[in-house]
């Protein structure tokens, strides 16, 4: 996420009244469409755009995930792209 520290001395937070992290985390669940839309509201919130971390978290938060059920367990699947190399499915045992 980006630190409120680093907005402050680009002079993108005046007057803050959410901390940066809260933020951080509205504009995380926006749908992506919004989010780009959204990007030209303020220089704070375009920074959140080109965060390397606020991507990746997005990113996770938005990667479609799915539930196995089975006759003996309950499964979570969902793709791994975090290492940059080619996308793993990743099955977690959650019964």
């Amino acid at each position: 996420m980006v630190p409120a520290e680093k907005l402050k001395n680009f002079g993108l937070i005046k007057d803050e009244k959410l901390p940066s992290y809260l933020v951080g985390e509205i504009i995380c669940r926006l749908p992506t469409k919004s989010l780009a839309r959204f990007r030209v509201v303020s220089k704070t919130w375009n920074a959140f755009w080109e965060d390397k971390s606020f991507s990746k978290k997005y990113l996770a938060r938005t990667q479609p995930q799915f539930i196995i059920w089975t006759n003996s367990q309950i499964c979570s699947v969902g793709i791994n792209d975090d290492d940059g190399d080619d996308p793993k499915l990743e099955v977690r045992d959650i019964s």
